[in-house]
């Protein structure tokens, strides 16, 4: 009979500002920021990248800019991308937005966080993207690896006031996060944070947070002060230009802060929930070493091909980041039918929770509910005849979070699964 046995697969995410997509300012319009090039260059982009997570900050709030994006820029040999919903209760002139490669990933849900902690609207929406993977084999198994990506644009220059705004958007975020996080789970954040340094307070909140559970951690292993100096000059990601800015559309000084940050969480760094950042694979787009307080194509830039240094100095005054991931996928293997079962159940599931038991057990199995410290939190034994074995439990008392569910006979393990309570 066959089973399911581990593998890995690569998920490659980018974050990108893209600078003002069809949105008019007094210094920036479709005439010095022109949508039609932006969208070639974006292209060009991600048929370099071939990304399978994009989140992309400054889209104008307009909810057809997501789809011209898609139709126009998304475009690239072997994906196929979809994006999900905004929050905007900031009505902001600009949100963020998150596209996927939907050949490999599914977009489970989208949570809009719009209040700081005073209940107060933030300068700018917050939006947090659960996925989950999605591998046939595991899925039929009803078992894949779920994971949250957030994203935020956080409040611009340099003054106590908008220090202290990023700093209520970051604590929204946190917030948010220890209380839904009540067991393991898979968190990234990414976005333009505008800050210069790790001690100011936004950042502190993200790194260093009471609750060490629920901590960012850096992949890129940069922390300190980032503004005009030369030693962080390989995550230096603004501005792509020192002159030439188009009216004054795009910023200017040359690469000399890192404003653009993409932060995994330990269960992440750590490998807890199959979803492992990929050690140095970490990088700015186009940042070679040697672009401090210059251009991003001069001198000659050799890190990626012509078309995609000119494309990056064309679209946006940021360079976009990237990061690689591996996460578990199963393949088909061979295994003893007698120790072989197959769950079939609701993953996440509710409350009222069914489960069915196919395999080649003639007796009763015993079903173990533990939480991800190895406490357990239900026991129960199957019903039922011949080659199925069923079972039916409330679960109303259950947290949200992830659970490990273990179908024994005798005392001996048959199979395991995480089990994802919502």
């Amino acid at each position: 009979m066959a089973s399911a046995q581990d593998n890995i697969d690569i998920i490659k995410m980018m974050h990108y500002n893209i600078l003002n997509y069809r949105n008019t300012t007094t210094w920036c319009d479709g005439s010095t920021n022109p949508p039609t090039d932006k969208d070639a260059h974006l292209k060009t982009i991600l048929n370099h990248v071939k990304p399978d997570i994009v989140t992309l900050n400054e889209i104008g709030s307009n909810p057809v800019n997501a789809s011209r994006l898609l139709s126009n820029a998304f475009v690239v040999a072997g994906m196929d991308y979809d994006f999900g919903k905004f929050s905007n209760q900031a009505n902001s002139s600009l949100v963020n937005m998150m596209f996927y490669n939907k050949n490999k990933l599914v977009l489970h849900k989208h949570v809009g966080i719009s209040k700081g902690l005073n209940l107060g609207l933030l300068v700018r929406d917050i939006d947090v993207y659960t996925l989950y993977y999605k591998d046939p084999i595991g899925l039929a198994a009803n078992d894949t690896v779920f994971f949250n990506v957030a994203v935020a644009h956080l409040k611009a220059s340099n003054t106590q006031a908008d220090k202290d705004e990023r700093a209520r958007q970051t604590e929204a975020l946190m917030d948010y996060i220890n209380t839904t996080k009540t067991s393991a789970q898979n968190w990234i954040f990414s976005g333009d944070f505008n800050v210069q340094t790790s001690t100011e307070a936004s950042f502190q909140n993200l790194i260093n947070h009471s609750n060490a559970d629920i901590r960012f951690f850096d992949p890129a292993d940069a922390i300190g002060s980032w503004n005009n100096n030369s030693s962080f000059v390989h995550v230096h990601t603004q501005s792509t230009r020192s002159s030439a800015t188009n009216g004054g559309c795009f910023s200017g000084g040359g690469m000399d802060d890192r404003f653009d940050f993409i932060l995994c969480n330990k269960e992440i760094m750590d490998n807890k929930l199959h979803l492992s950042y990929i050690k140095n694979s970490y990088k700015a787009l186009g940042q070679d070493g040697l672009r401090f307080n210059s251009t991003i194509n001069s001198p000659t830039n050799t890190s990626a091909p012509q078309a995609v240094i000119d494309a990056l100095y064309g679209l946006s005054d940021h360079l976009p980041v990237l990061m690689d991931m591996t996460t578990r996928k199963w393949v088909a293997g061979v295994d003893n039918p007698r120790n072989t079962v197959r769950i079939i159940m609701p993953n996440p599931a509710g409350k009222q929770w069914f489960i069915e038991v196919l395999g080649t057990q003639l007796t009763p199995l015993q079903i173990t509910i533990m939480a991800l410290n190895g406490q357990t939190i239900h026991q129960f034994e199957t019903e039922g005849h011949a080659n199925k074995q069923y079972a039916q439990q409330d679960l109303s008392s259950l947290c949200n979070g992830i659970y490990q569910i273990l179908v024994k006979q005798d005392g001996k393990v048959l199979t395991s699964k995480k089990l994802v309570i919502q």
